[in-house]
């Protein structure tokens, strides 16, 4: 009897391994693409990611406004920046979420083409 789910008799099975850290890299890949999508009933935490993005981009809008008058700015000019940074460097890091996590979604799954089936429909081989 042997013991582990990857391990058979002492010998370690790679293909095995490999092939289900790939799929769970997958399956954490799919679920950032489907948090960083509109959420869906009853997920909850999709819902708080959306809350908090339309906050910060009204929060944004505000601060620029706000940060237009003089007296404000000279007040509160570091402080406004700050938040401008950390602004920045959130939507920099939703960015590149979704540039990494999009080739879940079958249409951006080719670089050249919307989807390989519909590449393989349109060349007239099948």
């Amino acid at each position: 009897m042997c013991a582990g789910e990857y391990f058979d008799c002492g010998r370690f099975d790679r293909y095995r391994f490999y092939s289900a850290v790939i799929i769970s890299a997958m399956i954490s890949k799919r679920r950032v693409w489907e948090l960083l999508q509109v959420a869906k009933p009853g997920d909850h935490v999709g819902r708080v990611l959306d809350v908090f993005l339309l906050t910060l981009i009204a929060l944004n809008v505000i601060a620029v406004v706000i940060g237009s008058v003089d007296s404000v700015e000279r007040q509160w000019g570091f402080g406004l920046e700050a938040f401008e940074l950390f602004s920045v460097i959130v939507f920099t890091i939703e960015y590149l979420a979704r540039v990494y996590t999009c080739v879940t979604e079958n249409r951006f799954a080719h670089p050249l083409f919307r989807s390989p089936p519909l590449y393989r429909q349109s060349d007239g081989l099948n």
